[in-house]
């Protein structure tokens, strides 16, 4: 082929699709369907992710009749409130070491008693409802009661104002380290409790009620 011929093809498209208007056109045209094509692609992901995250919450959330919602709420109620009554009487054990009832010793008397039995109250209601509540909440309630009773035990010994030492899983206390340890970890009993009712107010947000 010679330039000559070259130059006749050449001719012959200008020819066909107008001149260099026609050449600009078909550019246009070509670049429109390359990104025509290119945003029906970035679409299509888009939307096949945004089914796969649609398709995941529908799998999360839990299908329940509107009875056993009411039953649930009212069991989590009754969790909810004989666990913070057992966590507010530990945070108010730190404040009687502080010495809020330095000369009332009778009050501290009763806040031991009062500790014991919010400890059994929490430990009983759990227990009850061990079959049917979330098995990942169950397990925090149960490890936030075995917190609370080795805080408990440190009260006691520091309540008995003794000059003995107090052995609590493989740990030595005196009175003055018992009081340290009370305050150290009631904030660690206090940040369990969060995490249990920020949990509780998630799965109970989870649960879809569909009708009788």
């Amino acid at each position: 082929m010679t330039w000559d011929d070259v130059l006749k093809i050449a001719a012959a498209v200008f020819a066909g699709v107008g001149g260099i208007s026609g050449i600009i056109i078909l550019a246009v045209k070509f670049a429109s369907n390359i990104i025509a094509k290119r945003l029906e692609e970035r679409y299509t992901l888009r939307l096949n992710k945004e089914l796969e995250e649609y398709k995941s919450a529908l799998e999360n959330k839990n299908y329940i009749s509107n009875v056993r919602f009411d039953r649930e709420f009212e069991m989590y109620q009754e969790l909810s409130e004989k666990n913070i009554t057992l966590v507010y009487g530990i945070g108010e054990a730190v404040l009687i070491t502080r010495g809020i009832y330095e000369d009332e010793p009778y009050r501290v008397d009763k806040h031991v008693e009062k500790l014991y039995i919010s400890l059994n109250n929490a430990e009983l209601t759990t227990k009850k409802y061990a079959a049917f509540i979330d098995e990942e909440l169950f397990n925090k309630f149960h490890e936030l009661q075995e917190q609370a009773a080795y805080i408990c035990k440190l009260f006691n010994f520091w309540h008995m104002n003794t000059d003995g030492v107090l052995n609590l899983k493989e740990e030595k206390y005196t009175r003055e380290t018992a009081k340290e340890a009370i305050e150290t970890k009631q904030k660690v009993l206090s940040n369990l409790s969060d995490a249990i009712i920020k949990d509780m107010r998630n799965y109970l947000n989870h649960l879809v009620v569909i009708g009788g």
